[in-house]
């Protein structure tokens, strides 16, 4: 039972370590300030149409054909970076 204890407590000695580290950085962070109007466009590869939410403005996104592009809100980008048939536009 000794060497479990022992395993615990410095697990427990570890995580409070990252804590303080997490706290002190929070401390140092400055703000950026992003402009509310940032986007990304993007072009859909795929062979139908496709229609995707965006995750934090909950807008839909409406691909009606292969090879159409819009513009997406920077907010909702990380959704579709996850599908290999859209692809950034530069």
């Amino acid at each position: 039972m000794g060497c479990c204890n022992q395993k615990r407590r410095e697990f427990a000695r570890q995580v409070q370590q990252v804590s303080s580290i997490e706290n002190d950085t929070k401390l140092n962070l400055i703000p950026v300030q992003t402009s509310a109007h940032q986007s990304f466009r993007f072009r859909y590869v795929g062979k139908s149409s496709v229609t995707i939410r965006g995750t934090i403005s909950k807008k839909l996104y409406r691909f009606n054909s292969p090879l159409a592009e819009l513009e997406i809100d920077h907010r909702d980008s990380g959704v579709f970076f996850a599908f290999p048939e859209m692809v950034k536009v530069h």
